[in-house]
């Protein structure tokens, strides 16, 4: 069965959407990240993609979490809506339970970096 295509949805007025993926292939050495910026309209304002080593498919998309913060500095000030597929980094981001020695120091790095955002929302969307 083929699934539907997903349909881009934008975000309110005078929010900015990111979205985050990671990919994570057993047994290879090399992964991905990547991050996308978008304005209400759909225009792209920005984004990025490059390669990384990761040790999970959690690490993977919280790489891109932790590289997609960095990129996005800049834009502190304005209202983000960053989103991802990875249902265990939306819980991690959005709660206090721990996670695997790995990626837990990453996921405090992110938690500590988006305090000096002025209001981000982290969300899950499918894909």
């Amino acid at each position: 069965m083929i699934a539907p295509p997903q349909t881009w949805i934008p975000p309110k007025p005078g929010v900015l959407k990111i979205n985050i993926d990671g990919t994570y292939v057993p047994g290879s050495l090399k992964h991905s990240i990547a991050c996308i910026n978008r304005n209400t309209e759909g225009r792209l304002l920005g984004g990025f993609a490059k390669e990384i080593r990761a040790s999970s498919p959690l690490m993977a998309e919280t790489l891109a979490l932790w590289e997609a913060l960095t990129f996005l500095f800049p834009k502190r000030h304005e209202v983000l809506l960053l989103e991802s597929d990875g249902s265990q980094l939306v819980k991690a981001m959005n709660s206090s339970q721990q996670f695997s020695w790995e990626v837990q120091p990453i996921i405090s790095k992110c938690k500590e970096k988006l305090q000096t955002f002025s209001k981000v929302q982290i969300a899950h969307c499918s894909r």
